[in-house]
């Protein structure tokens, strides 16, 4: 990105100062006013379609981060209440041969403090592992982007694109062909194919690896 930034700013400089260029144009009666114009609006709008995927990328990332977290999450807790019920059971054990009241209020509170405190902690992992099923569902596939698909793909617009073999409005439904190119994919819209910039199109969400991999943590939490 910021790259991408320097570049914008040293072309603008050079083109500034290119006065030779400005002259002749201007001898010639050559108004590029609108057209030069019409040129950083594109590359404005290439910096919104930009910041749209990295949201995308974002979210992807956030989400199997939270995914892995929670399984190891899970792990350590189921773990933790086999090791609390096994010392509880050796406690009542020993307990038992001498069987007083005390020992037996010894006992309740014991078994009070390790069923409290798993049922806390049970509790929040469930509304962790909850939120991660509603966020799995608006996941954007992105690594769809970088892989070859042997059908094809179900894409959407992000902005208005018109060349001379089709136009194209931000919203519409396209058929990615072809996305090997990072820079430029090969779509359909209505029967019309073009080559169009890979940045205009996103491929739209559920990612249903995402969805699976939040089903499986949720089926974790229930074997806990």
């Amino acid at each position: 990105v910021i790259r991408c930034t320097d570049i914008c700013i040293d072309q603008s400089l050079q083109l500034s100062s290119d006065q030779d260029d400005q002259k002749d144009l201007t001898e010639r009666n050559i108004n590029l006013e609108e057209e030069l114009e019409k040129c950083w609006s594109w590359v404005g709008e290439l910096a919104d379609l930009a910041k749209v995927h990295v949201k995308h990328a974002a979210e992807y990332h956030n989400f199997y981060y939270t995914a892995n977290n929670l399984n190891e999450e899970l792990t350590t807790r189921k773990k933790h209440i086999m090791t609390q019920l096994d010392k509880a059971n050796y406690e009542l054990t020993r307990l038992e041969r001498n069987n007083t009241l005390e020992n037996a209020i010894k006992q309740a509170k014991s078994m009070k403090y390790i069923i409290t405190d798993s049922l806390k902690k049970m509790s929040h992992l469930w509304d962790e592992v909850q939120s991660l099923g509603v966020k799995s569902r608006s996941v954007v596939p992105v690594f769809l982007r970088s892989q070859e698909s042997p059908v094809p793909l179900e894409g959407r617009m992000l902005a208005d694109y018109e060349t001379q073999e089709i136009s194209l409005k931000a919203g519409d439904s396209v058929l990615i062909h072809d996305s090997t190119d990072r820079l430029q994919w090969h779509i359909e819209c209505n029967g019309n194919e073009a080559f169009i910039p890979a940045i205009c199109v996103w491929i739209p969400s559920p990612d249903s690896e995402s969805v699976e991999v939040a089903v499986v943590v949720r089926s974790k939490l229930m074997k806990v």
